[in-house]
């Protein structure tokens, strides 16, 4: 298999969905390029974090345009009962407010917006999971390459199991803040 070369910074958009496809596509290890795997894995690292951070930045964008959008719209909806002399509820400004066209336009591209952060989170925490497989490869093969458990010398072992404890520690870390993060309290 031919070693994956780092996303071209050619026409890079981080998280557009090309290059979340292709982000995704990096995530399979090539176990006889561990050497190659190893050097691409922090820029992939880098530019799935900078996707999910500008697919952050562009779902906020959409949710401070609903607020403008609905703002305007409330405006108009007031004054025009004002002008025609009826009386309007909130209930009745609120109904006619989710129906302007404006509206359902931005909280469909909110809603989309929404997905790819989702997307782009999910591929982070997989390429943050990969970095700890090239590890246990690394070791592996180091070991034996997948021979048995008495092949594998002690220390790379306790290495291995200091790995997944410090890997269950930042998967809880990583989660709260993600969770956090994707909610937009931070």
């Amino acid at each position: 298999m031919k070693s994956k070369a780092p996303i071209s910074r050619t026409g890079w958009q981080a998280g557009s969905e090309a290059d979340l496809e292709e982000l995704e596509a990096g995530l399979r290890i090539d176990k006889l390029q561990l050497d190659e795997e190893c050097i691409d894995q922090p820029n992939r690292y880098f530019q799935v974090s900078e996707a999910m951070t500008l697919a952050i930045s562009q779902r906020d964008m959409a949710k401070q345009e609903l607020t403008e959008i609905e703002a305007v719209v409330d405006a108009e909806i007031r004054h025009a009962a004002e002008v025609a002399e009826e009386k309007c509820t909130e209930k009745m400004v609120e109904s006619q407010k989710s129906l302007d066209k404006r509206v359902l336009k931005v909280k469909e591209r909110l809603k989309t917006l929404q997905i790819k952060v989702g997307r782009a989170s999910a591929l982070k925490d997989s390429y943050h999971q990969r970095r700890y497989m090239l590890q246990g490869l690394i070791d592996l093969h180091l070991g034996g390459y997948f021979g048995s458990a008495d092949s594998v010398p002690r220390a790379v072992r306790d290495r291995n199991a200091e790995v997944a404890r410090g890997m269950h520690k930042e998967r809880y870390k990583d989660s709260t803040h993600e969770r956090r993060t994707t909610r937009g309290d931070d």
